[in-house]
């Protein structure tokens, strides 16, 4: 896969429908990791859609990013403490990750304490925490970025139903027993969660 030079045109790419959705809490440190990894991805070929740079005036936010959601093939979640405040649209989008059965992968700050959400009263939180997430790595960003582009390439969604009545995936769950999930994989260095 050709490199692609960056310049203005395609660091605010708005080719549509995006490949990779890149979700973030707006704050300073996540916004700035978000924007890294999206330029890093483009120079791969791949289409990234980040509310930060996509958005266009006159657009209806919500609309906007469910639609990115619905037709990608992966989105990124960048993990912070602050992500799942009260208010924040992050608890929304990971509604319609899973509503729609998308590729996710969370990426996360040494540090990010997975038990504090494990419990979360929202279904698609304590989701997101038992998926198999990357290590953001400051010192060795490709490192980061490989782990990623890893993630986004394998063929198969790195989440699995759960057991449990309570935490059944999607609308139309299936009734009944589910078959039982297959042995956790390897967790990476630091990570946390499940792969498959």
């Amino acid at each position: 896969m050709a490199a692609v030079p960056l310049d203005e045109t395609n660091v605010f790419d708005n080719r549509e429908p995006f490949e990779i959705v890149v979700l973030h809490k707006f704050s300073n440190p996540a916004q700035d990791r978000a924007r890294a990894l999206k330029i890093l991805l483009q120079i791969a070929n791949l289409t990234v859609f980040l509310a930060l740079d996509n958005m266009i005036g006159g657009q209806d936010l919500e609309e906007t990013i469910k639609g990115a959601i619905r037709e990608c093939m992966c989105v990124i979640v960048i993990l912070s403490d602050d992500i799942f405040n009260d208010g924040s649209y992050v608890l929304r989008e990971l509604e319609w990750i899973f509503r729609f059965q998308k590729k996710v992968i969370p990426v996360f700050e040494k540090g990010f304490d997975f038990a504090k959400f494990s419990s979360h009263p929202k279904r698609e939180v304590r989701l997101l925490m038992q998926i198999h997430a990357i290590e953001w790595h400051h010192n060795a960003l490709k490192v980061t970025y490989d782990k990623v582009l890893e993630g986004i390439r394998t063929r198969r969604k790195r989440r699995r139903v759960c057991t449990c009545d309570n935490c059944q995936v999607g609308p139309a769950a299936p009734a009944g027993p589910v078959a039982p999930a297959e042995p956790a994989g390897p967790v990476e260095e630091g990570g946390q969660g499940i792969d498959d």
